[in-house]
């Protein structure tokens, strides 16, 4: 399972001040960890300012830890086309996941790999019940990709 995630309106509100950055971090966390199987990529534009252990440095060490990468730097292609060009890599093999935005215009319409979160607030108590229950849903084979 992998859980590509957005920064700016899913770990904070978008367009807070810096003091405010990550200040869902300790809700993310604490979701991460009913999850121990499920791996973070970041697909955050953030990824093209910082590097992946400066990205790291903004987390708990155990949640850290299982960062694996980033999505391959785009500026002209929509966040799910790059989230299937990561899982092209993948060898071919079939990987469930789940994506944390909130940039609705970069998924393809009721994309079901999809939370939404409203970036005006950043990530809720629901997002992450919504969480649960759709890597609960993929993890027990129920879940369908999103097409390509």
């Amino acid at each position: 399972m992998l859980l590509f995630l957005d920064f700016d309106g899913v770990m904070h509100p978008s367009f807070c001040v810096e003091q405010n950055f990550f200040c869902r971090g300790a809700l993310f966390a604490d979701a991460m960890r009913e999850h121990p199987g499920a791996s973070i990529v970041i697909s955050s534009s953030w990824r093209h300012f910082h590097s992946l252990e400066e990205v790291c440095a903004f987390f708990p060490a155990d949640i850290a830890a299982r960062i694996i990468g980033t999505t391959k730097q785009s500026d002209s292609r929509p966040r799910h086309e790059e989230i299937l060009d990561y899982l092209g890599d993948c060898s071919g093999l079939h990987i469930s996941w789940v994506a944390l935005d909130d940039s609705r215009f970069e998924f393809p319409a009721r994309c079901p790999n999809l939370i939404l979160c409203d970036g005006r607030v950043g990530l809720t108590e629901v997002d992450v019940t919504r969480l649960h229950n759709l890597i609960h849903g993929l993890t027990g084979g129920q879940g369908e990709a999103c097409d390509r």
